[in-house]
């Protein structure tokens, strides 16, 4: 029963899963991190609903990724996130490396 019950929410038809892709993308846009929310379980909800949206066949560039953390911080991580723009070139760096960079600078808070 839980099989099924799996099996019918992620093989819909395709009209059923490009309305749930449509919606994970508007959720990405429109996510941010909360005000007082640690860093790791704002990463930790941004990571899942990739994870969701990759179910459903979208590509995300490392780039777009790359942009979306940066944008969608707390204005705490502002002055980081500037160094990383003006620092790091945003096509070549590596989303994991970009989180680190958060992490370690966030454990200096």
């Amino acid at each position: 029963m839980a099989w099924n019950l799996l099996y019918n929410e992620y093989h819909s038809g395709d009209q059923v899963s490009s309305v749930k892709l449509q919606n994970l993308r508007r959720e990405f846009e429109y996510m941010r991190m909360r005000e007082n929310e640690p860093l790791t379980a704002y990463l930790t909800r941004l990571n899942e609903l990739i994870n969701q949206m990759k179910t459903f066949g979208e590509v995300l560039s490392n780039e777009r990724l790359d942009q979306k953390v940066l944008i969608s911080l707390s204005k705490v991580y502002d002055p980081i996130c500037l160094v990383i723009e003006n620092t790091k070139s945003l096509e070549t760096i590596e989303l994991q490396e970009v989180i680190a960079i958060l992490k370690s600078q966030d454990q200096m808070f």
